[in-house]
């Protein structure tokens, strides 16, 4: 049995023991549960995440050692929870159904105005749109002829973010979109928003399933963090604007030339992003990983 970690307790502990489980791990739960806690809305919410929390301290340890085995969206993960255990594991980055691709592409800057657009199903701090926001405002106090318009495709409004009014930076909130309004606004935005801020997890690596639907709604996009995506695979990256993963400000000038310098070579990147969804982004090329690694455990 292949299993998305659900979290920890003694149940989960009496049935890895009883079937065969290799689970699977998109974060690093012990960092998200710090962050949960932290940013608790209530004090009666706070109460019943900190006991959750105790609660995967005491029983994950035991959930993996009675596992088969494990499966980390990055190479960071695996390293964290080997710790707990000896079991055997392998890296499989986040993965999408590519059999009917989207037709789009991303929008040449026209000069005036900076189109930007984030995907994400809700507001975390980890998106880092603070970080964003504050980059964006120290950009246009000396820059008199860009402004700037952010797009939001999600479960997210103008209270999502705490957002205070900058001069020249408009807001616009889509709510979740079907394939058809995420083709419709990746047509007319020049840039997408990739996590900015994952030291909040305090993690350097992970797959954000963000990244995989960027690479094929085909829109280059920054990032501030190292995606296993692109440390596993020999992909070529001249679809990426890299930043590093703090608060440091992020230099919108230089994010301009970026995608003005794809721009030029626009055929160039838009082929090979669709060679990278075709040959790394799909489901079917994670099931034959997630199988290859089962038959691997059950042979030892």
């Amino acid at each position: 049995i292949i299993l998305r970690y659900p979290g920890s307790d003694f149940s989960s502990v009496f049935f890895t023991r009883i079937y065969p489980i290799i689970y699977e791990f998109h974060s690093d739960i012990f960092n998200e549960f710090r962050l949960k806690i932290k940013s608790s809305p209530n004090y009666l919410t706070k109460i019943i995440r900190t006991i959750l929390f105790l609660n995967e301290k005491l029983f994950l340890k035991l959930t993996l050692r009675y596992s088969l085995g494990f499966i980390a969206n990055s190479y960071e993960l695996e390293d964290k929870l080997s710790a707990f255990t000896n079991k055997k594991s392998i890296v499989s980055p986040n993965a999408i159904s590519i059999s009917e691709r989207p037709q789009s592409c991303f929008s040449n800057f026209d000069g005036k105005v900076l189109k930007m657009l984030l995907i994400a199903s809700r507001p975390d701090l980890w998106h880092g749109i603070d970080r964003l926001l504050n980059s964006c405002d120290h950009f246009l106090k000396s820059n008199k002829e860009v402004t700037i318009e952010l797009n939001f495709a999600g479960e997210m409004d103008d209270r999502s973010f705490n957002l205070v009014p900058i001069n020249k930076l408009s807001t616009n909130f889509h709510g979740v979109c079907g394939k058809e309004k995420l083709q419709s606004l990746v047509n007319k935005c020049n840039i997408a928003i990739a996590p900015l801020a994952l030291y909040r997890k305090g993690m350097n690596s992970t797959s954000a399933i963000k990244v995989a639907d960027y690479i094929n709604y085909r829109i280059p996009f920054i990032i501030g963090y190292e995606d296993s995506l692109f440390l596993k695979y020999p992909i070529n990256t001249n679809f990426v604007f890299i930043v590093e993963n703090n608060i440091s400000q992020i230099d919108i000038n230089e994010v301009i030339k970026f995608i003005n310098d794809v721009s030029l070579n626009r055929m160039e990147i838009l082929n090979n992003m669709d060679f990278i969804a075709k040959n790394y982004l799909d489901w079917s090329i994670r099931f034959k990983e997630y199988i290859n690694f089962a038959k691997r455990i059950i042979t030892i």
